[in-house]
């Protein structure tokens, strides 16, 4: 199976910024799901897709490592690899860098869902990437 990977570029928004003039830990999800979501458009995993097929492509749990700091009007660079898709459930690791350099890292498990049942199910191969 061959999986598409993903590159973005973002411009780190004032809101995002705390009172030290930093990316705000709790914003950088919010960039990562930027990068994540180009990355299901981009293996066919996205809600325009899978929805009529009665799917969804949700999160179970995700983790971040915080490296260096963000400033304010910087421009991040958010890779994102899928990394598996084995049973009910796929892996994405993610990069987030700043000048070439890495500043934060995550790595987030998904599962694929019935939306009839609410059960998580395997994905169809006609799906898979």
């Amino acid at each position: 199976m061959v999986m598409k990977n993903s590159s973005i570029r973002c411009k780190i928004e004032p809101t995002d910024i705390d009172n030290y003039g930093h990316l705000n830990n709790a914003a950088f999800p919010k960039y990562f799901d930027r990068g994540r979501y180009d990355l299901a458009v981009q293996n066919g995993l996205d809600r325009d897709t899978l929805v009529p097929k009665g799917l969804a492509f949700l999160v179970r749990k995700a983790s971040y490592d915080y490296i260096a700091p963000v400033l304010e009007n910087q421009e991040v660079e958010i890779i994102s690899n899928l990394i598996s898709i084995e049973g009910t459930r796929a892996i994405v690791e993610q990069e987030m860098l700043r000048d070439k350099g890495v500043v934060s890292k995550c790595r987030a498990e998904y599962f694929f869902q019935n939306l009839t049942t609410g059960k998580p199910i395997r994905p169809p191969s006609s799906i898979l990437p």
